[in-house]
């Protein structure tokens, strides 16, 4: 994390100072204006490269993946198949006792 953090502010400064250069190297005021509009979208891209990132690629296979290694590291599989042999469980007592099984919804 901190690396990546290190990196994009490294992107930025390398972009700010090449637009300083740019404006110092640019003969005359009428230039400027879109040597500023050009780079301050470069500036801007810039900024906005991680939310860029994540939205390049396929984001259903990355969250599919990531669902898979949380329930994995949790153990959320053995508490579903817990749930669900007790609640099998719960079923066959009641029928077993005369009662009556209500759906829930």
């Amino acid at each position: 994390m901190v690396t990546w953090l290190g990196d994009w502010l490294r992107d930025i400064i390398a972009v700010i100072m090449l637009a300083v250069f740019m404006e110092l190297l640019l003969p005359n005021k009428a230039m400027q204006r879109y040597a500023r509009l050009v780079i301050g979208l470069l500036i801007l891209l810039t900024i906005l490269s991680p939310i860029l990132r994540l939205l390049q690629g396929d984001f259903s296979a990355r969250l599919s993946d990531s669902v898979r290694q949380w329930e994995a590291g949790s153990g959320t599989q053995d508490i579903k198949s817990a749930n669900a042999a007790g609640h099998s469980e719960g079923c066959g007592k009641s029928l077993a006792s005369g009662g009556t099984v209500k759906q829930q919804h």
